[in-house]
């Protein structure tokens, strides 16, 4: 009965918001929010329901196969079940040997490799720059050099590793970036997040409100309690943890999803129910309490000004944002509570001397090895007995600071790059972008997100569902690029239309 009345209450949140989503949208997009987008509802209820985790996992993989109709459908159910769903992390084992981890994320992605069968779109859309592919790449064998340097790698910690990194980072990757949707509306993998952003803000809230973390009930369901969740309060507030492992990773997506909602005004009826989604996805972003969300909320709308070219706008917000922050400092500092809240008193004030701490004793350890760094097991025997401010565990909290000291200077190059493309490849695409609004406002949101995750990462670990977040940025950039080059005929050489390759071309437009 317990497990049924979560999934209720569970089942009851998401479907107010998908079909809130819809009725606020515009009519002509509601192909876009397709009633089978909302299995992630019934998922959830494999999930509450089960009565062992591989009838979970099947039902994630069955519906990524079955339910999509085109490799768009595919890549937007994708996020939604990847985004939406807990991961649910579960070791295979054969005796003492551990096979792999698995999650909801690689039962989807082992979904998705089903989605090849759908075609794809003619070469001529194909020709684009592979800088983004080098990247991706790179970052996916840094971070497989992570988790195989230890003490006991072998062959099979490698394969397993490979296979892992390869399946929930890689794969996704590589199938965003080339969706076939140069001839659609290229703000179909915007309205995706901003969807999913929305709904999750709903969750947030409810969470909040009720002090019920709902997805919680789903993992006690499938036998993994001992890793579920922990209730995490701050000033007497439930920090929302939503279908992440923590609150802080899931207002990172919130702000993620919230700056591109905000860049993307022609996805709604009209500006005033465009201001009204805002309005929920910034207070369920605040239901995290988690300050960095705020950070990077703030960031994001900044780069949306600052890419539009609206300096005066730009300028406002900055000093406004500025200003507000202060206003709430200072009368946070008369409010015990509220200071609690915004992070300035009890426990979360305590963060700093961590973070302080956490910086002075890694600084031996990079000038130890800094060009290749220290494998990660090692790093963390020698930093649990010196860590004043944390006698648990070490949480490398700033995941610049993580990279250099796991793989030096070498990995932090490579990290930076990656994160930094994102952003500069759209800026130097911006004078390409003005005269079609419709990647112009896709751009706009791409850049903006990108913006905000580069400031966010310096406050957040680089775990959970982090690496698919750089993942969906990458590919969704390579896309703008895509549609760049082909508004301005930059595709390269087009082939003859036959009779029978525009049929081919017009049956894969249709989504």
């Amino acid at each position: 009965m317990y497990f049924i009345k979560g999934f209720a209450f569970l089942a009851a949140v998401l479907a107010i918001g998908f079909f809130t989503w819809r009725s606020l949208t515009d009519p002509k997009l509601h192909r876009w929010s397709d009633l089978r987008f909302a299995a992630v509802i019934p998922l959830a209820g494999v999930g509450y329901l089960a009565p062992n985790i591989w009838m979970y996992y099947g039902a994630v993989t069955a519906a990524m196969i079955f339910l999509p109709r085109s490799r768009g459908e595919a890549g937007c159910l994708f996020l939604i079940i990847a985004l939406m769903l807990p991961l649910v992390e579960h070791e295979i084992r054969i005796g003492s040997v551990l096979l792999i981890k698995m999650s909801t994320l690689l039962a989807a992605a082992i979904g998705l490799l089903a989605a090849f069968r759908f075609p794809g779109d003619p070469a001529r859309f194909r020709q684009a720059s592979a800088r983004c592919d080098v990247l991706a790449f790179a970052m996916f064998l840094l971070l497989v050099v992570i988790d195989t340097r230890i003490a006991t790698t072998s062959l099979t910690t490698v394969l397993r590793t490979s296979l892992t990194i390869g399946m929930t980072f890689f794969l996704p990757y590589w199938f965003l970036a080339r969706l076939p949707l140069n001839g659609q509306d290229p703000r179909r993998l915007i309205h995706c997040i901003a969807m999913i952003a929305f709904i999750l803000a709903l969750v947030a809230i409810f969470e909040t409100v009720r002090n019920w973390p709902l997805y919680q009930v789903m993992e006690r369901n499938l036998d993994i309690s001992s890793r579920a969740k922990s209730m995490n309060v701050r000033a007497g507030f439930l920090r929302s943890p939503g279908p992440f492992f923590e609150s802080t990773t899931f207002g990172l997506f919130l702000a993620l999803g919230t700056t591109f909602l905000s860049s993307s005004r022609s996805l709604f009826r009209s500006k005033t129910v465009y201001w009204g989604a805002a309005a929920i996805c910034v207070i369920g972003t605040s239901a995290t309490l988690a300050r960095n969300a705020w950070l990077g909320l703030i960031v994001g709308l900044v780069f949306i000004t600052l890419y539009r070219g609206r300096s005066e706008r730009f300028f406002g917000l900055t000093v406004g944002g500025l200003f507000a922050l202060a206003v709430l400092s200072l009368v946070a500092s008369s409010s015990e509570r509220l200071g609690a809240v915004i992070g300035l008193e009890g426990h979360a004030a305590s963060t700093g001397d961590y973070r302080e701490d956490l910086l002075s004793n890694s600084i031996p350890l990079i000038m130890k090895s800094p060009l290749f760094g220290t494998p990660y097991d090692r790093v963390l025997g020698y930093m649990r007995p010196i860590m004043r401010s944390s006698e648990l565990s070490v949480d490398y909290v700033n995941s610049y600071l993580y990279f250099t000291v796991a793989t030096g200077f070498i990995g932090l190059v490579i990290f930076v790059i990656y994160t930094c493309y994102t952003p500069y490849r759209l800026l130097m695409l911006r004078s390409r972008l003005k005269g079609v609004p419709r990647e112009y406002e896709a751009a706009t949101a791409v850049f903006a997100g990108s913006g905000a995750f580069l400031v966010m990462i310096v406050f957040t670990s680089y775990y959970e569902r982090m690496p698919l977040f750089g993942a969906i940025l990458i590919a969704f950039a390579r896309q703008v690029e895509l549609w760049t080059r082909n508004q301005a005929g930059l595709a390269g050489p087009k082939r003859v239309a036959t009779p029978r390759t525009e049929e081919k071309l017009a049956g894969r437009v249709v989504d």
